[in-house]
Formats: structure tokens, C-alpha cells, sequence
């Protein structure tokens, strides 16, 4: 049966399960529920199963019963693991123990033991309507977005010219990534809608008791690039940021070049040095930046004025949502104080002031919010209108982390493992990556399966890794999907297998990931598990070329030099050779010093 929610309850909450479900299908949204939706000759787990990989939201009914049921806490593992959000109905006054600790302790309630239950009941219709009336599935919303930030160099793949079986090609980790703007009510977990919508029901009047305390944010998508369009501002998703670079499999030593025409193989380049934090920007203001004509406040409520903005930024009024979160904002209202910085930090709806969003990422920050926490301590990371200081990112991001932000997890793992700001360690790397893997965010899942890979940190283990790299892909990661058709090509937890490399290789290439159109061309040049064609190697190299792949732009000019697949041209070889070699590669290096 299609559905819209989940309702997980224990069997002897079942007649408010029941009555949730009737008032909830009256308003027109499809409930799975147990038994009732279970077919005949079907299994109770694989029917569970099935039902939450179909579901929009889960609705949890919350009791003393929910509290100590084995089931339930298997449907919220199942939901959480999948990152599908929870809205956590509490009908009776006892707080969550166990492993429901874990997992809901900080969420955000809908209180509903207080009569009657119809109230709210109809509070939780119009928290629904308002989720599902959105983009359709769970990753409608597309990836996490960065903040206008330069992207710095991605360190080269290096070839080799060793003739025969191919050396293993590098790996790629997680490319640079930057803070996603928290997601707005229309593409966020249902536990960011709630508290906005009835934020704005209780302003109006609205009688509902609401138990707020921070939540962990929703599992976050891959990030592949570092100057994206940002997506809307919102309630209280956390935000990252990191500079993650490429980091390979144990480093194999590079052949001499070539004297002869023979195809280049590709060897795995040794980790470089992560760019330093860029210098200051400029200084954050001591006052809170002007915007134009404020609406007078004295009778509009701070979720009124919030809502007004989400409204103009929904219709890209940029400058009409900026001029409302920030009457929300100079009430004090944490939510308004994020996203307000958000616009300054993305330009919209105003010059791109990175002070002015230091100012309000500092004020969010510090009255809880652990998206003004992580955002802050990105700008501190790169040095974008604050003084660069890593001491001070690592700081803010352990305070997001402290909060179950997946994202500051990973910052932080990505600070442990590239020594910034603190001394370079591994194991914290793998510890905090694989908080942040668990719950389902992207990059964190990909490079915890590099360092699994390449045994830092913790011992190699190429299924566990390989294990890793499948759960990124599934959420579109294309740096993963390049390192399982690695696996492939070398055999590496799984059968050598040409064509599967190159299936995977060809997803990541489409997606615009420079390493694996490297590899592709790599496997075009070779005739490995394909027909060699120097003209196809040619194509994906130039494309990756064009990226600043220092490998691809070393094999171009290897073709030019020997007249594979095009025309020999001695000008183009070394034009391509050079660049190369000016990007860091050691084999163009060589190859200039002997031509």
C-alpha cells in the first residue's frame, strides 16, 4: 500500500495508534500501521521492513509501554539508520530510557497526554500537511549546499608508466565540503517542521505543549563542490564545513617515464598537505549589520515575523526574507539569528558580508544552536570574516558534535585526521567519522572507508570498507562510487572485476568527478576489461584535465607525445606535460627535466 507515514506503537497503545491513524487518513494522509496493514502470508519483519523503506515520516506513539518495547526500538534504529524523520507523540509523562535515549532523548515532542487528544491530533495534521507538501521521498531536497567558500586544490592523481597490470588507482575521500544551510520546513525531517509550525500555532494562540530541547541533525548528503547555490535557510539543521582533499591506499612508488610508447598505468599518490586556512576576510562587526526598513515589531510576534521571512525566501524575496529574519532575529530567536547569517555568508537578498555572518552564526551559537555552532567554526576554519583560527573552529565544532550534529562529527574527524588544529591522530579521525557515518552522513561514510582502506587509524579492512563505500553511493556520494569501482579494478574485499569498475567509474564520471573520469580514460588507454581506445581515454582524460587533474593532464600530453589516438604534436605534449608538472605531478617533472 503507498503511504505518508509510519505509526510505530507498542501493541498496547494500540486504540491511540488506531485513533491517530483515523484522524490522520481523514485529513488525506496515507498511515501504514501494524497489524492492520501487514498482508496475509507475509513475514512481520520483512513487512515492517518494506513499510519504513516506503515512508516519508515516522510517527512514533510514545508510552511507558514504547519505553521498554524491543520493536520499537528496532523501528527507530530502522528510521534513524535510514534517515527517515521521527515526530515523537508523547501521550504519557515519562521520558525515553535506553537505547530510545540514544536515539530520540534530544528530539522535539508533541506533548498529547493532556486532554483532549483531538487537539492535538489536529496540530500533528497540520505539521504533516505542511511536511508532505513538499518534495516527494526523503532526498527530494537534493544535496547539501556550500557556502560560497574557494575550493582548494585537489591533489593530483599521479601515473605511473609501468607497462603491465595496473597498480591500484588512488582513492578519493570526501570532496571539500563546506556548511549545508539547514533545510527549510517543506524539505526538512519532520522534527524541524514541527517546531516551526507549531511555533507559529502556539504565536497565534494555539494551545499545544511543547517540550523543545536541540535535536541531532537529519543525515546529511555528499557535497561535491565548494561553490554551489545554497538551498534555503532553516530552523535548526546543523551546518558543515571542512576541507577535505583526496586521500589514497598505501602509496606505491611511481615508475621512471616511459621510453617507449606504452600505455601509462596509474599509481596512487601519497596524501599532500591540506592548504592553509585562508587569511582574514575582515573583522566582525560590533554592531549588527543595517537592513533596510525593518517593519515596526511591537505587535508582530517573533514566530510571525520568522514565518514572513520563510514565506518571502520560499518565493526568493531574498530581500523581504532578510528583512523579517532579522525582526526575528532582534528578538532573540536563535532559528531567525542562523539563517539571517545564512543570507549574509550566500549573498541573498544582500551584499556577501562573511563578517556579518560571523556576528549572527556567533549569536545563534552561542544561545545553543548547534547550526550557528558548526557555521561558526567553518568560518573560523578558513578564516571568512573572523580571524583563521583552528583552535577556535575545533572548539565551536566539538559543541556542535556534543549536540549529535552528524556534520561537526565530521569536521572534527577531518581536523584529527589532517593535524589542524590539534595534533594529526587517526583513531579520533575513525571515532568521530564513524559517529557521524552512523547517522547516515555521506562524506563521513566514505572517508571512514578510506581510512579502513588504507588501515590509518584502525586495522585494514577492505568489506568493512568496501561496506562503507556502498552506504555512500547509495546517497548519490560519487567520490564513493569512483572507490568501489576501485575495489573492483584491484580486487581488493571483493573478485577483480574490470566491467563493474568501470561501471562505477562511469557513475561518478557523469556526476563530474574528475578522479574517476581519470580512471575511466585510465581503463580506456589500458584495454582493461574493454577495448583499449586511445580516442575514449582521450575524451574522459580531457575531462578531467579541464578540472585540474594533474594524472589526466600527464597522460594527455603521454598520447601527444607518442601519436595514440591523435595526431603526434611534441608543442601539445609538453604544453600538457607542464601543466602537469606545475600542478605537482612528479612523472611530468621528471619527464621535462630528460625532454
Amino acid at each position: 500500500m503507498a503511504h505518508d507515514v509510519f505509526i510505530s506503537h507498542s501493541s498496547k497503545d494500540k486504540p491511540i495508534a488506531d485513533a491517530t491513524c483515523a484522524v490522520l487518513e481523514h485529513h488525506g494522509i496515507r498511515c501504514w500501521i501494524a497489524p492492520r496493514d501487514i498482508l496475509p502470508g507475509s513475514t512481520w519483519g520483512k513487512s515492517i521492513v518494506e513499510a519504513l523503506v516506503s515512508a516519508r515520516v515516522m510517527v512514533l506513539i510514545f508510552s511507558g509501554h514504547a519505553n521498554v518495547s524491543p520493536q520499537i526500538e528496532r523501528e527507530i534504529e530502522r528510521a534513524v539508520s535510514r534517515g527517515i524523520p521521527i515526530i515523537p507523540v508523547r501521550i504519557e509523562d515519562v521520558q525515553p530510557a535506553g537505547a530510545l535515549e540514544y536515539f530520540l532523548g534530544t528530539s522535539h515532542w508533541l506533548d498529547a497526554f493532556s486532554q483532549p487528544l483531538e487537539r492535538h491530533l489536529e496540530y500533528l495534521v497540520e505539521v504533516l500537511q505542511k511536511i508532505l507538501s513538499g518534495p516527494q521521498g526523503r532526498d527530494a531536497a537534493g544535496p547539501e549546499q556550500l557556502p560560497p567558500v574557494p575550493k582548494p586544490a585537489t591533489p593530483p592523481v599521479r601515473p605511473s608508466v609501468a607497462p603491465a597490470t595496473a597498480p591500484p588507482l588512488p582513492v578519493q575521500a570526501a570532496t571539500p565540503t563546506a556548511s549545508p544551510p539547514a533545510q527549510r520546513v517543506s524539505r526538512a525531517p519532520l522534527w524541524i517542521g514541527a517546531a516551526v509550525v507549531l511555533l507559529v500555532l502556539a504565536g497565534a494562540g494555539g494551545g499545544a505543549y511543547w517540550w523543545l530541547r536541540p535535536k541531532p541533525e537529519p543525515p546529511a548528503r555528499t557535497l561535491t563542490a565548494s561553490n554551489e547555490t545554497p538551498r534555503a535557510p532553516t530552523s535548526s539543521a546543523p551546518a558543515t564545513a571542512a576541507t577535505s582533499k583526496p586521500v589514497t591506499p598505501t602509496p606505491a612508488a611511481p615508475a621512471a617515464p616511459p621510453a617507449a610508447p606504452t600505455a601509462p598505468t596509474a599509481a596512487p599518490a601519497p596524501p599532500t598537505a591540506t592548504p592553509a586556512p585562508r587569511p582574514v576576510t575582515s573583522a566582525p562587526p560590533t554592531t549588527p549589520p543595517a537592513v533596510a526598513s525593518a517593519p515596526p515589531t511591537p505587535s508582530i510576534s517573533t514566530a510571525e515575523a520568522y514565518r514572513r521571512g520563510h514565506e518571502a525566501y520560499e518565493r526568493s524575496d531574498y530581500g523581504e526574507a532578510l528583512r523579517w529574519y532579522r525582526v526575528a532575529a532582534d528578538q532573540g530567536n536563535p532559528v531567525a539569528e542562523h539563517d539571517l547569517g545564512l543570507l549574509y555568508q550566500n549573498g541573498l537578498g544582500t551584499t556577501r558580508d562573511y563578517a556579518a555572518a560571523a556576528l549572527w552564526f556567533r549569536k545563534a551559537a552561542e544561545a545553543g544552536s548547534a547550526a550557528g555552532q558548526n557555521d561558526l567554526g567553518f568560518l573560523f576554519q578558513h578564516g571568512l570574516g573572523v580571524q583563521a583560527n583552528l583552535a577556535e573552529a575545533m572548539r565551536w565544532y566539538r559543541l556542535a558534535a556534543d549536540q549529535q550534529s552528524a556534520v561537526a562529527q565530521y569536521n572534527l574527524g577531518f581536523l584529527y585526521e589532517h593535524g589542524l588544529g590539534t595534533a594529526q591522530d587517526y583513531a579520533e579521525a575513525v571515532r568521530w567519522y564513524r559517529l557521524a557515518a552512523n547517522q547516515g552522513h555521506s562524506p563521513a561514510e566514505n572517508d571512514l572507508g578510506v581510512l579502513l582502506l588504507n588501515g590509518r587509524g584502525v586495522t585494514r579492512d577492505y568489506g568493512e570498507a568496501m561496506s562503507w563505500f556502498r552506504k555512500a553511493a547509495d546517497l548519490d556520494n560519487a567520490g564513493a562510487e569512483n572507490n568501489i569501482g576501485f575495489m573492483y579494478q584491484n580486487g581488493w574485499g571483493v573478485p577483480r572485476d574490470f566491467a563493474q569498475a568501470m561501471q562505477w567509474y562511469r557513475k561518478a564520471a557523469d556526476r563530474g568527478n574528475a578522479a574517476a573520469q581519470y580512471n575511466l580514460g585510465f581503463l580506456y588507454q589500458n584495454g582493461l576489461g574493454i577495448k583499449r581506445d586511445y580516442e575514449e581515454a582521450m575524451r574522459w582524460y580531457q575531462k578531467a584535465a579541464a578540472q585540474g587533474n594533474a594524472g589526466a593532464q600527464y597522460n594527455i600530453g603521454y598520447l601527444y607525445d607518442n601519436g595514440l589516438g591523435v595526431a603526434k604534436d611534441s608543442a601539445q605534449a609538453r604544453h600538457w606535460i607542464t601543466e602537469a608538472a606545475n600542478n605537482g605531478d612528479g612523472n611530468a617533472r621528471k619527464w621535462l627535466a630528460t625532454h
